[in-house]
């Protein structure tokens, strides 16, 4: 196979390359077969911090595209138990977006703001394929055997192993029953999380400008020994302040926590508000269609009485009298002792 693997040096290379348009028909009158990455690397996400977790992610991103439209995907991220959380990762082709955002540090979603952060890619584990240890390669490593990753056996020859072997999982790490490979492994899990700390340590230390150092050349002679005593209590000292220190970290990030969960609770309480709004809004609206029907109807009633059931009255009180003088009609019936009497209370009960 004639494979061309690209890996580009910064951001701006990897968008020029993942561009589609960029590139030639063809590379030196040789026509070639271009293949993607699928999405776009870790580099060009960013976090979004405190998003609900009962709002839509395709909504979220609907709305940030109005301002930001080079932000192409939003996904929420899991807990370790599957459960979403209040974390949202963006992704963003464009670097002036990206450094934009976290410079600002918030972003505002429909009057909402939201706090940003750097999005770091939880760490990933390197399994030697002949030891099954992690953090080293096969071709570096030490070990003169070879391990099965089922049983966990070590042999000189593994193919005449896998002949015989019963396939029942021991894992050759923390003896538990999953083959060697399995990314569950709690010695796994531990080195990961061991690793995205670091990370993330280094990340914070990077974040912060420090001051320039400068190198001196110290001569022992210059700058004598102490005493054992005052260098005990120097060590003794210095290590209190650095308990202190821990101490107050350690009490300003719980409050730090406790702030972010009221925050959270503000936040579900302002929606919760909303919501009650927009269906309170919906119930006036239904009672105001209601009574613009009430109001066609009684208006419809109005006008029939006015211009049909009054006038027909008015001549029938009109007719009947006459009739019963002319003895066409009796005025004596089985419903009514006199239509004529009748006739003339009814002209009376009529508005003029």
């Amino acid at each position: 196979k004639q494979d061309l693997l690209l890996f580009p040096n910064d951001r701006n290379t990897f968008l020029i390359l993942f561009n589609e348009h960029n590139w030639p028909a063809t590379i030196e009158s040789l026509t070639y077969e271009k293949i993607l990455p699928n999405h776009l690397p870790a580099q060009f996400s960013i976090l979004l911090r405190s998003v609900p977790t009962h709002l839509d992610t395709s909504e979220l991103l609907a709305s940030i595209q109005n301002d930001y439209p080079d932000v192409i995907n939003a996904f929420r991220i899991s807990n370790k138990n599957k459960l979403p959380t209040t974390l949202v990762r963006l992704d963003i082709k464009n670097i002036n977006v990206i450094n934009d955002l976290l410079n600002k540090k918030f972003l505002y979603v429909d009057n909402i703001r939201f706090a940003t952060t750097e999005y770091l890619a939880p760490a990933k584990v390197l399994i030697c394929s002949k030891c099954y240890q992690v953090g080293h390669f096969r071709s570096s490593c030490k070990n003169p055997l070879d391990f099965c990753k089922f049983c966990g056996a070590g042999v000189d020859d593994l193919n005449q192993h896998k002949l015989n072997c019963d396939k029942k999982l021991n894992c050759l790490r923390c003896k538990g029953k999953h083959d060697a490979n399995d990314m569950r492994c709690p010695i796994i899990t531990t080195y990961r999380s061991a690793l995205t700390k670091s990370f993330l340590t280094t990340a914070g230390v990077n974040n912060h400008p420090q001051q320039n150092q400068t190198n001196y050349w110290f001569n022992n002679n210059d700058y004598p020994v102490f005493e054992k005593n005052s260098t005990n209590h120097h060590h003794y000292s210095v290590n209190n302040i650095a308990s202190d220190a821990g101490k107050k970290i350690e009490e300003l990030l719980l409050k730090m926590n406790k702030i972010e969960e009221n925050l959270n609770k503000l936040l579900d309480l302002n929606n919760n508000y909303s919501d009650q709004l927009i269906g309170l809004q919906q119930v006036v609206m239904n009672h105001t269609h209601d009574l613009h029907l009430q109001q066609i109807d009684t208006s419809f009633q109005r006008d029939f009485i006015n211009q049909f059931v009054s006038p027909l009255c008015q001549v029938m009180v009109e007719v009947i009298p006459t009739l019963v003088k002319q003895n066409v009609l009796n005025d004596k019936t089985l419903f009514c002792s006199s239509l004529a009497g009748l006739c003339t209370k009814l002209v009376n009960d009529l508005p003029g």
